[in-house]
C-alpha cells in the first residue's frame, strides 16, 4: 500500500511539473498550487510566485463522525477551488466559507447532517463574505432525525450579507428549517445579501421552507425546484419574509420553477414586517417578477399577507399606520398552479397602496380541491380581510390587475365562486381591481364593494363592466362582458347609470326575457341624442348600446328592437 501511494504521489508530482503545478501534502489532503506565469523580480532578482488565488485542494472524508473540524481548517484562508471528494462527510458544527471561494463536489460527495438538538445550525454559512461559488452539493439535513423539538432555523445553505455567490446544481434535502436561507446579518439588517444566483436546485422535503428570501438586492434563481416542505410555518416552496423595515426585496427574478406538493404554499409573499411600525419608516421598494411558475397541491398556489393584527413585534402594527410605506410592483409571468385544496391565489389583507401585485397570462387548474364551505374558501381566487370587529378600516383592499386569467375547473364539480373579494362586510372596500380578458369563469364572481371606477372588467372588446355597489353575486359564462343582460330575469329589472363611476368605453343592454328592462341614468345626467333619462326595452332581443361622454352626459351609439324613452 505505501509503495502504490508513493507511485501515485510520483505521478501527481510529474503531472504537476508539466502542467504548471507544484503538489505538496496536509495530512490526507493533496495541494495543487499553480505557478503563475508573472513572475515579479526585484532588485535581488529573487522569484515571487502569486499563486494565493489559484489554489486547488483536494479534500476527502476523515473517516470520523466529524468531518467539520478539518474541512474548516482547509476553507480557513478561502482564496482557491476546494474539490470534494467522493464519499459521505458527517457535518457537526457550520461549515465556514471564505471570500474567493470554490467549492466543487463529486458526484457521490455528500454532506450529511449529524442529528443534534439545536434550534439554528447552517450546513454550509456564508456570512460577510464575497465571490464564492458552489458546485454539485449534496446536502442532507436532520429533520427525520433530530433530537429537540424545537426551533425553526436549520438550514441546508445560508447567505447573510454576501455578495456575488453563485449556486449551480445543489441538492439540498431534509434540512431542519430552510433548505436555502438568503438575508441580511443579523441585527444589521442594511447589509443585505446581493448579485446571488441559483440555477438548477432542488430543495426538497426541508420543515420550514424550501427557499426563504429574507433581504436581498438581485437575485436571480432560474430552472430550479422547492417540493415537499412540511413540518413548521410558514411550510412553502418559496417565502418571500422580511425580519424588519432594515430589509431589502429588489431585483429579484425567479424563472422556470417547479413547487410540488408544499405543506401550506407554493409561494408566500409575507411581507408585514417590511414596512416598519411608524409612519415615518423608510419607504420600501419592492421588485419580484416570477416567470414560469408551476405550482402543485398544498392549501394555496400564491398567498400573500401585508398585515397580520399580532402587535408582537414591537411598535404599532395592530393598526397598521406604515403600510403606505411599501411601494414597487410583484409580476407573476406565465405562471400556473394546480389542485389547490383551497385557493389557488390567496390575496389575504392585499391592501391597495403603492405596491402592486400583476397577474399576466395565469392559470388556475382545479382550485378547491376541498370544496371548502366557508364563504372564503369556496374560490378559485380570493381577495379578503376577515373583517374582525376590533380590525381597523385605515386601507382599501386592491391594487390587484389580472390579465388573461383562465380557471379550468373540473366539470364534474364546478366551483360555486371563482373570485371573491371580500364580501363579509363593506368595511376594507376594494379599489383599483382589474380582470382583463378574463377567460373560462363559471359559477360567480362576488363582490362586496368596488368604490371606484379603478375597479372594472375588460374583455377583448375593450368593453368595460359598470362599476359600482354590487350587492349579491355577478353571474358570468364565457361571453360575460360584452353586453350585460337581464337573462333569468322574472320581473322588471332596473339599471341605473352614473358617469362619475363609468369608463368611456361602450357598454350594451340586452332584453332576453320576456320582461322589461328599464335603463336609467341618475339625475343631472341624460341621454344624447334623445335629452332623455330613462330608456325601457320591452321586447326580447331589443337592446340599447350607451358611451360615457363626460360626468353629466352619455351619447347612445345604438339601439334597437322594442323600446320607449321618458
Amino acid at each position: 500500500m505505501k509503495r502504490r501511494n508513493f507511485l501515485w504521489k510520483s505521478l501527481l508530482f510529474i503531472f504537476g511539473f508539466f502542467f504548471g503545478y507544484t503538489v505538496k501534502t496536509e495530512g490526507d489532503n493533496m495541494v495543487f498550487q499553480r505557478l503563475d506565469s508573472r513572475i515579479f523580480k526585484g532588485d535581488n532578482e529573487k522569484s515571487i510566485v502569486n499563486n494565493s488565488e489559484n489554489t486547488i485542494k483536494f479534500i476527502h472524508p476523515t473517516g470520523t463522525s466529524n468531518d467539520s473540524t478539518n474541512i474548516n481548517n482547509l476553507l480557513s484562508n478561502g482564496n482557491g477551488k476546494f474539490i470534494f471528494k467522493t464519499g459521505t462527510y458527517n457535518i457537526e458544527e457550520d461549515i465556514i466559507i471564505k471570500s474567493n471561494s470554490t467549492l466543487e463536489f463529486e458526484e457521490g460527495a455528500i454532506f450529511n447532517k449529524n442529528p443534534s438538538r439545536f434550534k439554528e445550525y447552517n450546513i454550509l454559512f456564508l456570512q460577510d463574505v464575497s465571490n464564492v461559488t458552489i458546485l454539485n452539493p449534496t446536502i442532507i439535513g436532520d429533520k427525520h432525525s433530530h433530537k429537540g423539538t424545537t426551533g425553526e432555523w436549520g438550514h441546508g445553505i445560508t447567505l447573510q450579507g454576501t455578495t456575488n455567490v453563485k449556486i449551480h446544481n445543489a441538492k439540498v434535502i431534509e434540512c431542519w428549517g430552510d433548505g436555502i436561507y438568503i438575508g441580511a446579518v443579523p441585527m444589521q439588517g442594511t447589509r443585505f445579501s446581493g448579485n446571488t444566483w441559483i440555477n438548477k436546485v432542488i430543495c426538497d422535503d426541508n420543515r420550514r421552507n424550501g427557499l426563504t428570501v429574507a433581504s436581498v438586492k438581485g437575485l436571480y434563481v432560474q430552472n430550479s425546484q422547492f417540493n415537499n416542505t412540511t413540518g413548521v410555518d410558514p411550510q412553502a416552496g418559496i417565502d418571500f419574509e422580511p425580519d424588519n423595515d432594515t430589509m431589502f426585496l429588489e431585483g429579484i427574478v425567479f424563472d422556470n420553477i417547479l413547487l410540488k406538493n408544499n405543506g401550506k404554499r407554493g409561494v408566500f409573499y409575507c411581507l408585514w414586517l417590511l414596512f416598519g411600525d411608524k409612519d415615518d419608516s423608510p419607504i420600501k421598494n419592492v421588485s419580484i417578477t416570477m416567470n414560469n411558475i408551476k405550482s402543485e397541491g398544498g392549501l394555496f398556489g400564491h398567498e400573500t399577507l401585508m398585515s397580520n393584527f399580532t402587535g408582537n413585534a414591537g411598535g404599532d402594527y395592530y393598526n397598521r399606520v406604515a403600510i403606505k410605506n411599501l411601494n414597487g410592483e410583484i409580476i407573476l409571468n406565465n405562471c400556473e398552479t394546480k389542485n389547490n385544496l383551497k385557493n389557488g391565489i390567496r390575496l389575504y389583507r392585499w391592501y391597495d397602496v403603492g405596491l402592486k401585485i400583476t397577474f399576466n397570462n395565469f392559470k388556475l387548474f382545479y382550485p378547491n380541491a376541498e370544496k371548502g364551505k366557508d364563504l372564503e374558501g369556496n374560490a378559485a381566487i380570493s381577495l379578503f380581510d376577515p373583517n374582525e370587529s376590533t380590525t381597523p378600516s385605515t386601507y382599501n383592499l386592491g391594487g390587484v390587475e389580472f390579465n388573461n386569467l383562465n380557471v379550468i375547473h373540473a366539470s364534474e364539480d364546478p366551483l360555486k365562486k371563482s373570485i371573491i373579494v371580500n364580501d363579509i362586510t363593506n368595511k376594507n372596500p376594494a379599489t383599483s381591481f382589474i380582470l382583463r380578458n378574463t377567460k373560462n369563469i363559471n359559477g360567480t364572481i362576488t363582490f362586496s364593494q368596488m368604490l371606484d371606477e379603478s375597479c372594472m372588467v375588460i374583455d377583448q372588446n375593450k368593453v368595460h363592466k359598470l362599476v359600482d355597489t354590487v350587492s349579491s353575486p355577478v353571474g358570468f359564462d364565457n361571453n360575460f362582458y360584452t353586453i350585460i343582460s337581464n337573462k333569468g330575469a322574472t320581473t322588471t329589472i332596473t339599471k341605473t347609470l352614473d358617469a362619475t363611476k363609468m369608463h368611456n368605453e361602450e357598454i350594451t343592454f340586452l332584453n332576453e326575457e320576456n320582461q322589461s328592462y328599464i335603463i336609467n341614468c341618475i339625475a343631472g345626467q341624460s341621454f344624447f341624442p334623445f335629452e332623455s333619462t330613462s330608456f325601457t326595452l320591452t321586447g326580447i332581443g331589443s337592446k340599447i348600446t350607451v358611451k360615457k361622454i363626460s360626468d353629466t352626459s352619455w351619447v347612445v351609439t345604438n339601439i334597437f328592437g322594442k323600446w320607449t324613452k321618458a
